[in-house]
C-alpha cells in the first residue's frame, strides 16, 4: 500500500568492439602500410596491468586521427604498419586520467618505438543519480497471497479501513465490521507485517 521509489546509480561506459589482432578505433582511417611500429605497456598506479585501455595515434602535424587500438589482457599494445613521420599517442581508460605522449618520430633509422611502461593515475568519475518512481499495479498475485494497492481505491482517500476492506473482492465485512473471507473463512489481520494484537470488537473499532 505504499509508493516505493527506487534510486539507481547508472555508470555509463564506452564500449569498443575488438577483433582478433590489433583493433582499429571506430572512425579511424585505414593505416597506410609502412615500417613504423609503436608499442608499450599500460599500468595502473599500483603497477597492475590495465587491459582494454584505448590507445589513439594522431599525426603530430595536424592532429588528424591515424589509428587506434586497445591494450590486451596483459596491458600491452603494439601498433604496426605506420608510415614514417611524427605522431602523438594518447592513452585513456574510464576511471583513470588520460595521458598523452611527447612527439614520437618514426624515421628510416628508427622506425620502431617501444614506449615501455605508461602509468595512469586514478581519476574519480562522477556518476549521476537517476530517481525512478515506481507505481505498483493495483493487484499483484503472488505465490501465497494477493496484494491490493489501497491507493488505487477511491474509497481510501476519505473512507475508513473497513471501507477499504469492503472494496477487496475476496473479503466480506458484515454490519458489525467483522472481516471474513468469502465462504465464511477467518481472516488474519496484520499491521505493518505483524499480526494485529487486537481481536473481535476492539479490532473492529480500530479499523473504523
Amino acid at each position: 500500500m505504499t509508493r516505493p521509489s527506487l534510486l539507481i546509480a547508472l555508470a555509463l561506459s564506452n564500449v569498443l568492439s575488438v577483433s582478433a589482432g590489433v583493433a582499429q578505433e571506430r572512425g579511424a582511417p585505414a593505416i597506410t602500410a609502412g615500417p613504423g611500429r609503436i608499442a608499450g605497456l599500460v599500468l595502473g598506479p599500483a603497477g597492475q596491468v590495465l587491459p582494454s585501455a584505448a590507445i589513439t595515434i594522431r599525426s603530430a602535424v595536424d592532429s588528424a586521427l591515424v589509428t587506434g587500438a586497445l591494450t590486451d589482457r596483459e596491458g600491452r599494445f603494439r601498433i604496426e604498419g605506420l608510415a614514417l613521420g611524427e605522431y602523438r599517442l594518447r592513452v585513456s581508460l574510464i576511471g583513470y586520467k588520460s595521458r598523452s605522449s611527447e612527439v614520437i618520430a618514426l624515421t628510416a633509422q628508427s622506425a620502431t618505438k617501444d614506449l615501455g611502461r605508461i602509468a595512469l593515475e586514478v581519476s574519480a568519475v562522477p556518476l549521476g543519480v537517476v530517481q525512478v518512481s515506481v507505481d505498483r499495479p493495483a493487484v499483484v498475485v503472488e505465490a501465497d497471497r494477493t496484494v491490493y494497492s489501497a491507493k488505487s481505491m477511491p474509497v481510501a482517500a476519505a473512507g475508513k479501513a473497513t471501507d477499504v476492506l469492503r472494496a477487496v473482492p475476496e473479503l466480506e465485512v458484515d454490519v458489525n465490521d467483522n472481516v471474513k473471507l468469502r465462504g465464511n473463512q477467518a481472516v488474519a489481520i496484520h499491521l505493518n507485517g505483524r499480526p494485529a494484537p487486537l481481536r473481535g470488537e476492539p479490532l473492529a473499532n480500530f479499523l473504523r
